[in-house]
């Protein structure tokens, strides 16, 4: 089973080794390819990963012009290779959590009736190259929205179609509703997926346009459901009542 990790990045110079590393920890399990789309990156981002792709043959990088994470993950797409079996995401300058894309990707294969396997993401202030070790005790914890917690069959990818580019903030939020509308079998699990990192340059530090494009998305939903009934609902697939103006304040998803 060939796992593809997608990943978007832009000026991640500081994290962009353990976000790689989190993924190359699990080769022993797994057949891992990871692809990077550097978005015309002004720092050190793309000779980093160059480096370690020279002596690491799971990692391809594509180097484009800066034209926005919408755009970075529809490059991703566009490269996913008939060879991959799953295909996840992940943001430059987060990780996965230890162990965890080997059991989640089992569950996949034993079970090829679903479509993606869904689980929860640990918000961390931290900037510390390895966030594995860092303290969690007022971490939160939710089944959130964001495209690193999902483990996707590439067909349903491939049925969603692309992100759409006119989204600067809240592009995860408007596929993801698109992807749940489709009625996919999911196997929700309460296990960590990702350690979201927070730090001072995070995107959506802007949150004022993490809200606009959380609620542009949101009302995207609402009208296609008016327009179709027979989309599947979204209720039960995100924790977002554990979500409140915590994370919204914060880093949203």
């Amino acid at each position: 089973m060939k796992l593809c990790v997608l990943m978007p990045t832009f000026n991640e110079a500081r994290f962009i080794g353990s976000a790689i590393a989190s993924i190359l920890s699990t080769r022993d399990v797994l057949d891992i390819e990871i692809i990077i789309v550097d978005d015309g990156s002004t720092d050190d981002t793309a000779e980093i990963v160059q480096s370690i792709a020279n002596t690491t043959p799971q990692i391809r990088l594509i180097r484009t012009a800066n034209k926005g994470v919408s755009h970075a993950r529809n490059t991703l797409l566009d490269a996913i290779p008939d060879t991959c079996d799953l295909v996840t995401f992940l943001d430059g300058d987060d990780a996965f959590e230890a162990g965890y894309l080997g059991k989640a990707c089992q569950i996949l294969a034993d079970d090829l009736a679903l479509d993606l396997h869904y689980a929860q993401l640990c918000l961390i202030e931290s900037t510390q190259q390895n966030m594995l070790n860092e303290p969690r005790g007022n971490s939160l914890i939710a089944r959130a929205i964001s495209m690193s917690i999902g483990i996707y069959r590439p067909s349903l990818l491939a049925s969603v179609g692309a992100f759409d580019t006119s989204y600067t903030h809240g592009e995860d939020t408007d596929y993801l509703l698109r992807l749940f509308e489709l009625g996919p079998a999911v196997h929700l699990s309460n296990e960590i997926a990702v350690l979201y990192r927070q730090h001072e340059g995070s995107a959506t530090k802007d949150t004022q346009a993490t809200k606009r494009g959380f609620t542009r998305a949101l009302m995207g939903h609402i009208r296609r459901r008016r327009l179709n009934p027979d989309l599947a609902s979204v209720e039960g697939v995100f924790s977002t009542s554990q979500l409140g103006s915590e994370l919204t304040n914060r880093r949203a998803p």
